[in-house]
């Protein structure tokens, strides 16, 4: 396998100052390879399905987790960072590791791993196609988000909980978009860079893309990297060039977040709950159905990070775009208009006023209970008690740890502004 140093060197060169070669990670040994880190992969994993209860079927809890355990190999968090202590070091990270790396120290099979996370999210789409053809046939009888007698991506609460179908899929489609680099785009033009308080608003966002890991490893890159430096459109074309980036159907390829713009994203705690306000101003119950809708297509973008034949535009995406393609051939407009998305990612940008980092992981969206800490309710479910003004209780939101009063706190500030920005998001 060749590799083009001076188109390396131009890339580099694209994406600006010395910071960028300064994060460079020259790899020795591929994750696979590494004795070290196949030992603290399989430790860390062990320890984290030990240490996390979640409100999830059990046969989709592993397959879960192994993507909790990337995240701690890429920032040495975890195993890896108490391994790093009690050796003295400063920490074992792994930015180049992968999901499928995660999975063979697991011991677990890559190939019926991604079999079953694809399994999921074909599901979701079965249950729209479902659902859209219950709204085409004027049926709005409440459902459940259940296919073929099992709750969408195991988690248990979705069995428990009837939504209005047009609405659920309301939510789906802001999910699908939420995240959308052009669709933040848009919204910050639309808005002309203002946030509510009128100071510069930043949205910062990227795309996914299909790479060769081994190309990745051979050019001293990582996901990690990728997804920090904003990439323009000429450095993603340089990493086409370097056989970085891989068409679709390319053998080995696997999902890599690559950022195109620099700056805080959005919420999906504050898209959630701004979701389920938009909707639920007369009916709560809307409000409540598209947040679940919501938070089931935001899983989709979870699981779709590590599936058999992957996609280079993303699967939530697809999930989207179905709905208001197939919306919009029956009725002749789109389920959700451009109005409708700009309102829930302006409200939920971390860097709009006042502002807020946070944003919870699926699986802390439904994580009960971490190590010897004290049992709570999933967190996805204290934000629809938060719509019903129902008792929210103390608990902390996101990896940053954000107290619940505080986060609540803002969301209401941030809600006050609801009809204005719905408003001027026309």
């Amino acid at each position: 396998m060749s590799f083009d140093a001076h188109l390396m060197r131009e890339y580099l060169d694209s994406l600006g100052d010395d910071e960028v070669r300064a994060n460079l990670f020259p790899h020795e040994v591929k994750p696979e390879e590494d004795l070290l880190f196949q030992e603290l992969a399989n430790r860390d994993f062990n320890s984290t399905v030990t240490d996390l209860e979640l409100d999830i079927m059990d046969p989709v809890v592993k397959i879960l987790l192994v993507q909790t355990s990337v995240g701690h190999a890429q920032n040495g968090h975890g195993e890896f960072f108490k391994h790093a202590m009690e050796n003295g070091v400063p920490a074992y990270v792994y930015p180049h590791s992968t999901i499928p790396d995660i999975i063979k120290a697991a011991g677990l099979s890559v190939q019926k791993t991604k079999t079953a996370r694809r399994r999921l999210i074909d599901n979701v789409f079965k249950w729209v196609d479902s659902t859209l053809e219950d709204c085409f046939n004027k049926n709005n009888d409440e459902k459940l988000l259940v296919f073929d007698g099992e709750p969408l991506f195991g988690v248990n609460f979705l069995g428990d909980i009837p939504v209005s179908p047009r609405y659920a899929l309301k939510g789906m489609v802001h999910a699908a978009y939420m995240d959308n680099f052009q669709a933040r785009t848009g919204t910050l033009e639309h808005f002309e860079g203002k946030a509510i308080s009128g100071e510069e608003l930043k949205i910062g966002g990227g795309e996914s893309y299909l790479v060769d890991p081994n190309l990745l490893f051979m050019a001293g890159l990582d996901y990690e990297f990728l997804a920090k430096f904003a990439h323009d459109e000429g450095s993603i074309t340089y990493l086409r060039d370097l056989g970085v980036i891989v068409p679709e159907g390319s053998p080995n390829a696997e999902t890599a977040f690559v950022r195109r713009r620099e700056g805080p994203g959005t919420s999906d705690d504050l898209a959630f709950i701004a979701i389920g306000s938009l909707y639920g101003q007369t009916n709560m119950k809307k409000g409540v159905s598209a947040l679940l809708g919501a938070f089931v297509v935001d899983a989709a973008d979870t699981y779709d990070k590590c599936v058999i034949y992957p996609a280079e535009k993303r699967l939530d995406e697809k999930v989207g775009e179905h709905i208001q393609e197939k919306w919009q051939e029956h009725y002749g407009r789109p389920l959700v208009s451009q109005q409708e998305i700009r309102t829930v990612i302006y409200l939920s940008a971390k860097n709009n006023s006042p502002k807020i980092n946070v944003s919870s992981s699926h699986r802390r969206f439904v994580q009960v209970k971490e190590g010897k800490g004290d049992k709570i309710r999933p967190t996805v479910l204290s934000h629809i008690a938060y719509l019903e003004k129902g008792p929210i209780g103390n608990y902390r939101i996101g990896f940053n740890q954000v107290p619940s009063k505080k986060f609540y706190s803002v969301t209401d500030k941030r809600l006050e502004h609801l009809k204005d920005v719905f408003h001027g998001a026309k």
